[in-house]
Order: C-alpha cells, then structure tokens, then sequence
C-alpha cells in the first residue's frame, strides 16, 4: 500500500472482503477494519511523518483459529514508551487510535525485525470456530 491516507479505503476494502470470505463474523470484520484503518494512518501520519511515495506491507493470514493481518513499514519505530492512553473522561481531538486497536482486537503485537523495519499484527481469534 502506498503511504497515502486515501489508500487506506482500499486496503481495507480488501482485508474486510477476504475475512467475509473465509467465513470471519461480520462485528469482527467490522473491528478488523476500524482497527486496520487506525494502524494503517499511524503509520503514514506518525512512521512515515505524512511523506508519500514510501510502501507499506500489509498480509492476511486466515486460519481455523485466528486472523492476523501484519503491516510491514520502513518508518519511524513507535516508542510504547511515549504512549500515554487517552484520557477517556476529558476527550481530546485524536490520539485513541492505537486505544482503539487495543481495544477491538484480541492481540496486538510489534515487533522491530533486523532490516530495521517495523511489524505490527493484529489478530482476531475466530471465536464463531471454538
């Protein structure tokens, strides 16, 4: 995917139709997506700092027990360190997207890889299998 905001509708178009297809809970594919769309402008806003003209990875693996949707980016790395959770009783413009991947997904994780790029997976255990 090319690191351009209006790239992230097709992106996700594309993660949401295949997790249909493979039979994945419509409310699942909807917090797939609104997580996938949060992750996917961090990492042009933040990672990437708006610039265009860089790529974005992105794969879907689909299993009996999980989905995982990995975003493979070249940016600058997300410091958890610097990661302060919203404050949900005074809300401010922005600043939930990574509460809301948190949230909507049952595992998220990051992981620097030694190209020095960065991965992030999003993972939805299929719970409509168990």
């Amino acid at each position: 995917m090319p690191t351009d905001l209006t790239a992230i509708d097709a992106a996700r178009r594309w993660a949401g139709g295949e997790a249909r297809g493979a039979g994945i809970a419509e409310a699942a594919v909807a917090d797939l997506e609104v997580a996938m769309t949060e992750a996917l402008s961090n990492v042009v806003r933040h990672s990437y700092e708006g610039r265009s003209g860089e790529e974005v990875e992105l794969t879907l693996a689909i299993d009996a027990e999980r989905l995982t949707l990995g975003i493979r980016d070249d940016g600058l790395p997300f410091d958890p360190g610097e990661y302060r959770p919203p404050d949900l009783e005074e809300p401010a413009e922005g600043g939930l997207g990574i509460f809301l991947i948190e949230e909507l997904m049952d595992e998220v994780r990051r992981r620097p890889l030694e190209d020095g790029s960065t991965l992030v997976e999003l993972v939805h255990y299929r719970k409509e299998q168990r």
